[in-house]
């Protein structure tokens, strides 16, 4: 207990200097505790409540590998750049529907501090999703079949990609894996997949089209080096790597000069008025073209389609 901790010297100093007062360790007991209380009291330090970004994709089911692609590419640098303290990233599974992906989305769209949206894959992307975002803005790392049906949604593809498809953007990745070979088969992202070789026999004819070129050997080094769990990265990675490098420049821009505005009118304002994106699109963008190479590895076909 308190009083049996005071020593009898300190009761007997405390006598000395106020002789006047009788001397309850209680009291004592109780002025350390109010000390105690105003110390802590001046230890806490009011911060500024964290903004959050959102990475919406598959971390479930047979399409998991766009969501851990893209989140640790996502994650590479983040924790380091100048206002890591003030915004946290917030990985989303998106519920492997378009349902439960809507579901989502409104959740993100009522969350107030919430402030953007990375979003991959079919389900993230679905026109029906988009609405759901409500007012948030929303970078599309990638072509997934779908057009901008909202102000707020910026796809970073060229524009004059969707026509160079000879197969549905939107496939899924079992069909794709049973195309015939009678045709080229140009399309998007589901080639780019780790198990879409394992899925297919023949590879020959596969003509795969993305904005971004293959992940780099210091990409690699960095990208592996970041989490012991990090996969091999391929083109998703670095579609979400660029995704969110255009979303945190632009955020930089804010926290640079401490603007007192809300930021998500602020970064669709930001997409809208740079002259980056039209009608949604990126035209900046260009288009590469990759195919599989003996050993089933993906390799790109010299030249791009597109760049303007």
């Amino acid at each position: 207990m308190m009083s049996g901790s005071i020593s009898r010297r300190t009761r007997y100093i405390a006598s000395l200097h106020y002789p006047h007062l009788k001397f309850n360790p209680h009291y004592l007991a109780l002025v350390l505790l109010l000390l105690g209380s105003l110390i802590s009291a001046c230890a806490v330090v009011k911060t500024k409540s964290s903004f959050k970004v959102a990475l919406i994709a598959p971390f479930e089911g047979r399409y998991r590998e766009i969501g851990y692609q893209a989140l640790y590419a996502v994650r590479l640098h983040s924790a380091n750049s100048t206002f890591s303290d003030k915004v946290q990233l917030l990985p989303i599974d998106d519920g492997g529907s378009v349902e439960n992906a809507v579901d989502r989305a409104r959740a993100l769209a009522n969350d107030p501090q919430v402030i953007a949206v990375i979003a991959l894959g079919y389900a993230a992307t679905a026109p029906e999703t988009q609405a759901a975002y409500g007012d948030l803005p929303v970078i599309v790392a990638g072509y997934w079949g779908t057009y901008p049906t909202t102000d707020n949604i910026f796809i970073r593809v060229n524009p004059a990609m969707p026509a160079l498809f000879t197969v549905s953007p939107r496939i899924e990745i079992v069909e794709a894996a049973q195309l015939p070979t009678d045709r080229p088969l140009w399309g998007g992202e589901v080639f780019a997949l780790e198990q879409f070789p394992q899925l297919r026999d023949d590879l020959s004819g596969i003509t795969l089209l993305s904005s971004v070129e293959l992940p780099n050997a210091r990409f690699r080094e960095l990208y592996m080096a970041s989490d012991p769990f990090a996969p091999e990265p391929n083109l998703i990675a670095a579609l979400a790597y660029e995704a969110r490098n255009d979303l945190w420049g632009r955020l930089y821009r804010h926290f640079e000069f401490e603007r007192e505005v809300e930021l998500r009118p602020y970064l669709v304002m930001r997409l809208q008025t740079t002259r980056d994106f039209l009608h949604g699109f990126l035209p900046a963008m260009p288009i590469y073209t990759y195919t599989y190479n003996s050993q089933r590895q993906l390799i790109p076909i010299d030249g791009v389609v597109e760049q303007r």
